[in-house]
């Protein structure tokens, strides 16, 4: 299986770690994305829908130096009836502090990221006029 880098810590210039997983990235991100999305009032569903979300991870990386930092950057769109009524880039970021290159710390800021990009398309004010 590939791997996909999602982490550095770049506190040792001389040796930077790298953080890779195995898990489909795109699939981890379109499963968190879709619950925070219900979690906030959304009907998610397989088909009959009303609107179809699509898009792609343009960048999904936390840099590690004295803190984490995180950034989760998508190119979405929103379909009504097979047409486009919006597109646009949504980001999600977090920071936060702790042990040295700890994984924990890698996953909850992945997540944070996550969950900031969603709020952010969900609080989309040209977004929200179009799907009124």
């Amino acid at each position: 299986a590939p791997l996909s880098r999602v982490g550095i810590n770049t506190e040792n210039e001389k040796q930077m770690l790298t953080v890779d997983t195995k898990t489909n990235v795109a699939e981890f991100v379109t499963d968190s994305f879709t619950s925070v999305l219900k979690k906030s009032g959304f009907d998610i569903v397989k088909s009959g829908e009303d609107l179809t979300l699509g898009g792609e991870i343009t960048d999904y990386m936390v840099t590690e130096a004295n803190t984490y930092k995180g950034n989760l950057t998508l190119r979405l769109h929103i379909s009504r009836a097979g047409q486009v009524i919006w597109k646009g880039v949504i980001s999600g970021n977090s920071t936060r502090f702790g042990r040295s290159f700890s994984l924990d710390n890698y996953l909850e800021t992945l997540s944070d990221c996550i969950v900031d990009a969603s709020l952010n398309l969900v609080q989309n004010e040209g977004l929200k006029n179009k799907i009124r």
